[in-house]
């Protein structure tokens, strides 16, 4: 096992190598030999020996003591002296560069041992205790309070960084001194301003005013905190004391701002505009500004511990007490609406908002409260509801109107459209036949007006719900694609229809609007389509399983495409509005009063879906509808199976 690393100097052949099978035979690895001053201090700097064998009488411009001299200051290695000589005037040179010890030549191997081992451990013990050193001055150091240390007759042994700056002295400055000679302390006395808020606080005088005056060397005044402790040893013995100590100028000043901070909005909280009133930490009101008491009329004194509880209107009195109550055991925000009695002798609604607040030392002290007079807002809420009511009288007077003259319109028109049906299989020359057409034709698009008038009125009215049926989606988009296919086609345009995945299970929900959801869209498409192609595309999204109900819900995605004339960018946000269109020219070309997206938006709204849509002006447009249905189930046996 390698006890230590040696360096041996020495000048002597015979001896240095004779002193290397010793020091190699005790266990310790020797590093180098080296025969002069200057080579030993060239390899302590490299190699880093624990500790140096070193010949006094070394040939050259360096000697041994010289060359231990530079080692010990320079790189902190411990060294052994090897000397023959036992002279007084040379062993005392040696002793002053501060050598581990020395041996006279010629030496045996147990002195050899004894004198490395002892000087081994002591290099190490005295490098523990050095570290442990540096680390209590670095800790002590990083601490924000001073700290001074003084041994029995008071004489100053030790002070950190903190205590430098608060002292105004250095370490090497003040060391050995006398620590009242530089550390001058006084009774703090409370200026006017701490005096006063004491007075009108609820504060322990002691606890906020417990600090002293510190003088330091340029006799600048400084608060401060102090302990005092006694350092004794094991036996109870007086070894000195520590002293530790805290600048609180920056403490201080926050109090006194605090303080001033609290008399300033005292005096601002007077004029506020608005009414500011106090409960202090046992719930009795014991402050109103001035513009609570022109809002009452009163004086202070009436208002005082629960006297104003008796302005509060009895209807509201009971809601508030124990709302305040509630509120003040939990500490918590208070919020609560109230009719006052005012100065003339009316009620005004007051909001009151009210906070809990707390001393400097964080004790509970009570709540705040400001009021809100209110009865403006009643007043104007009283006159909105007036106009919602009357709104929503007008609006379904308007939709049973529409309603009734829907239904009035329709019956004279079925007769028209019933006679020109009978026209139709009579003879009758070119012109007349022409003419037919377009009364045909009127007369469809005045039936679809109304057909979506109605539809609008009732989804306007709230009147239009959701009838569930059972049925196939093909069958019901099938239905409504064949008119609209022939349509496209009349118009030379590409009508295409796909299915992105397989829709022969059964469905649940109302096919009724579906279709009127897929019919007017398409509509819209063809419409507004002259060249090109629409587009209906169905897709199942994804499926999802309720295992509570035993039931399968369906993500319904349907997409029409058109080539059409686009939607302006403008009128993105008012598409669904109601008779909104994108031609709104006074010479229109496409026929129609807007309601048609309207009805489509309010129909998926029913089905709480969603839809959306992108589209360009002269490139085309994509409208997209997501609905959530449900696959149909039947009983069979007992089980219950999906369709």
């Amino acid at each position: 096992m390698n006890k230590g690393k040696i360096l041996i100097t020495e000048d002597e052949e015979i001896v240095a190598m004779v002193t290397r099978r010793m020091v190699i035979s005790l266990g310790y690895d020797v590093v180098n030999i080296v025969s002069s001053g200057e080579d030993a201090i060239q390899s302590a700097k490299e190699q880093k020996p624990d500790l140096i064998l070193m010949d006094i009488n070394l040939s050259g411009e360096i000697n041994g003591i010289e060359a231990a001299a530079i080692i010990n200051k320079e790189y902190d290695v411990p060294i052994i002296f090897l000397t023959a000589s036992s002279d007084e005037k040379t062993i005392s040179s040696a002793i002053e560069s501060g050598p581990y010890g020395y041996i006279f030549k010629p030496f045996e191997l147990n002195t050899l041992k004894t004198t490395l081992d002892l000087s081994i451990y002591k290099s190490k013990t005295e490098r523990k205790l050095r570290e442990s050193e540096l680390w209590w001055k670095s800790s002590i150091d990083s601490i924000d309070q001073g700290i001074i240390t003084t041994a029995v007759d008071g004489s100053i042994n030790y002070i950190n960084s903190a205590a430098e700056k608060i002292l105004g002295y250095r370490l090497d400055e003040c060391k050995g001194m006398n620590y009242l000679d530089i550390y001058k302390v006084y009774k703090s006395v409370p200026n006017e301003l701490f005096i006063c808020a004491i007075q009108d606080s609820q504060n322990n005088p002691e606890e906020l005013l417990n600090s002293k005056w510190f003088i330091d060397r340029n006799n600048h005044h400084i608060p401060i905190e102090e302990t005092v402790s006694d350092i004794k040893d094991s036996n109870n013995n007086f070894l000195g004391k520590v002293i530790v100590i805290k600048d609180i100028s920056q403490k201080r000043e926050s109090q006194i701002a605090v303080v001033a901070a609290r008399n300033f909005y005292i005096s601002l909280l007077e004029d506020f505009p608005v009414p500011v009133w106090r409960a202090n930490a046992d719930g009795y009101f014991n402050y109103f500004n001035k513009t609570w008491l022109n809002l009452t009329g009163r004086i202070l004194e009436q208002e005082i511990y629960y006297g104003w509880i008796e302005l509060i209107h009895e209807e509201d009195k009971e809601a508030f007490q124990n709302l305040f109550k509630i509120s003040f055991e939990k500490k918590e925000r208070f919020e609560c609406e109230f009719r006052l009695l005012n100065s003339e002798k009316k009620y005004s609604w007051i909001l009151a908002v009210g906070t809990p607040f707390y001393e400097l030392n964080k004790k509970f002290a009570g709540y705040i409260f400001a009021g809100l007079d209110l009865s403006k807002k009643k007043v104007l809420e009283k006159e909105l509801r007036t106009a919602i009511n009357k709104a929503e009288k007008a609006s379904s007077a308007k939709s049973n109107f529409i309603s009734n003259m829907s239904h009035e319109i329709r019956t004279p028109l079925n007769g028209i459209v019933g006679l020109t049906e009978l026209l139709f299989d009579t003879e009758l020359n070119p012109d007349q036949l022409q003419y037919l057409e377009m009364v045909k034709q009127s007369s469809d698009v005045l039936l679809n007006l109304l057909n979506n008038l109605l539809n609008q009125s009732k989804l306007e009215a709230g009147k239009e719900f959701l009838h569930e049926s059972t049925f196939t989606l093909h069958d019901v988009i099938d239905e409504i694609w064949n008119p609209i296919f022939a349509q496209a086609t009349l118009k030379d345009l590409i009508a295409e229809k796909k299915w992105e995945c397989n829709f022969e299970r059964k469905i649940v929900g109302d096919k009724i609007k579906i279709q009127q959801i897929v019919l007017n869209l398409l509509t819209n498409a063809l419409k507004f389509t002259e060249a090109g192609k629409i587009e209906l595309i169905i897709i199942n999204e994804n499926e999802i399983e309720l295992s509570e109900t035993n039931t399968t819900l369906l993500n319904l995605h349907i997409i029409v495409k058109d080539t059409g004339i686009g939607i302006p960018i403008d009128q993105h946000e008012r598409i669904f509005e109601s008779f909104t269109q994108v031609d709104s020219s006074s010479t229109k070309k496409y026929a129609g009063v807007g309601l048609g997206l309207c009805i489509v938006k309010n129909l998926v709204d029913l089905f709480h879906g969603k839809i959306w849509f992108e589209s360009q002006p002269g490139i085309g447009s994509e409208f997209h509808v997501l609905l959530i249905l449900k696959y149909a189930m039947e009983k069979t046996s007992g089980e219950v199976i999906r369709i």
